[in-house]
């Protein structure tokens, strides 16, 4: 990965993106939600990838 960024061979770099379930799952429950809700909604993500990350 270091030879990717030093080269700018940024593109070879693997990353994770979201699985096609948490899409299907995740933007109609969006849709759904206050303005509020959502913002509570994003937040706890982060705080769910934070933890796992860690």
């Amino acid at each position: 990965m270091i030879d990717e960024i030093y080269n700018s061979r940024i593109g070879a770099i693997k990353t994770d993106h979201f699985s096609d379930e948490w899409e299907q799952t995740a933007i109609p429950f969006e849709e759904s939600l206050t303005e509020e809700q959502i913002i509570l909604f994003h937040k706890l993500c982060d705080l769910q990838s934070e933890t796992a990350a860690a």
